[in-house]
């Protein structure tokens, strides 16, 4: 795992990172990953909050880690909502 963080942090130093997922256990082990690999970590439990900040670009946002099973809408209309010119990854 330490190489593979080594390698990866060479890759994207600075990446900006969405993570949106109810369970703050999951978003603090995303956080303390991210990191590790020094990518910089915006975090919501809210589908809402998330779609709002996206929309708003007030915060540069390179790629989005998001539950696919939300409240409120899941990840397929949360992915209608948003432009696509983000890379989503569905956990």
């Amino acid at each position: 795992m330490d190489e593979f963080i080594s390698n990866a942090s060479q890759f994207a130093v600075g990446l900006k990172v969405l993570a949106i997922d109810h369970d703050p256990t999951v978003l603090d082990f995303i956080v303390q990953t991210c990191d590790e690999l020094k990518y910089q970590v915006v975090t919501c439990t809210e589908s809402l909050q998330a779609l709002n900040l996206v929309r708003e670009r007030k915060v540069r946002i390179d790629v989005i880690l998001m539950e696919l099973h939300m409240s409120n809408m899941n990840g397929l209309e949360f992915l209608q909502h948003i432009k696509n010119d983000i890379p989503v990854i569905g956990l």
